[in-house]
């Protein structure tokens, strides 16, 4: 059960962040609203996003608890 509740969750957490990152691009596609530190403070763009999520979801797989 705990298996299966993981995977739903890491699921939710691909879909968020391919919605937020789709509705960002609507939005304003040149980043010039965006509130992502990433964006905002340092002034990367779409790459910094994108490399920034992946390691999200990188970190979540390997933190699995068994």
């Amino acid at each position: 059960m705990r298996k299966i509740k993981f995977w739903i969750l890491i699921v939710v957490l691909v879909l968020l962040a391919f919605a937020d990152g789709l509705l960002t691009f609507i939005n304003t596609p040149d980043l010039s609203m965006e509130g992502n530190p990433l964006v905002a403070s340092l002034g990367l763009g779409w790459e910094a996003l994108a490399i920034a999520n992946i390691l999200v979801f990188i970190k979540s797989l390997l933190t699995r608890q068994t």
